[in-house]
């Protein structure tokens, strides 16, 4: 059991650009030591595949969101970011 989040970085609090990301760790020790004080964490879950879904919503988000950084650093509209990464984790646990 692992986790997968959607985060803002602190360095970003105030845009509208956002990061998806995975721990193989179930616990918030990863999510807490890495990111700085200030991080936004919008969502937090925790999945049996954390790097399968972490895939998923990237290989998706990349059809509707920009790409900014890397492979896992996305811009657009939070709320529209933040409702399209539940309904694909939604979508995934109901295939497991």
């Amino acid at each position: 059991m692992g986790l997968i989040y959607f985060v803002q970085p602190a360095e970003l609090v105030g845009t509208n650009r956002f990061k998806i990301g995975c721990s193989s760790d179930s616990t918030l020790k990863r999510v807490q030591t890495r990111y700085k004080k200030g991080t936004r964490y919008l969502h937090i879950a925790e999945d049996k595949y954390p790097f399968k879904i972490e895939r998923l919503l990237k290989d998706k988000f990349k059809k509707r969101f920009e790409l900014i950084a890397g492979t896992e650093y996305f811009e657009g509209n939070e709320d529209h970011m933040k409702s399209y990464f539940l309904h694909i984790l939604k979508k995934h646990l109901e295939l497991e």
